[in-house]
């Protein structure tokens, strides 16, 4: 249902999902198929810890692209009710 949502926003960009740790396809084989083409980078995470900070760009990394991450550090709000409603 994301990659539907994500490529119905952006029908110009080539939308793949790619895992991190035990599904497949990982991260860098999923990189490795898109190298040459134009692609934005949307990690899913529930926090910033280690995979944000470390395996993302060592990944990056190993398949030559550049690290950009004007993002980095924004935080999504949670799903469900505004934060105004939830309670205290």
């Amino acid at each position: 249902m994301l990659l539907r949502e994500v490529r119905s926003l952006r029908p110009e960009l080539p939308v793949h999902c790619c895992f991190l740790d035990f599904a497949r396809p990982p991260l860098p084989e999923a990189l490795s198929q898109l190298a040459d083409a134009q692609m934005v980078l949307v990690p899913l995470l529930l926090s910033t810890g280690y995979h944000l900070r470390v395996d993302l760009p060592a990944a990056l990394t190993a398949a030559g692209l550049p690290l950009t991450h004007p993002a980095a550090g924004r935080r999504r709000p949670p799903a469900g009710r505004p934060p105004r409603d939830r309670p205290r």
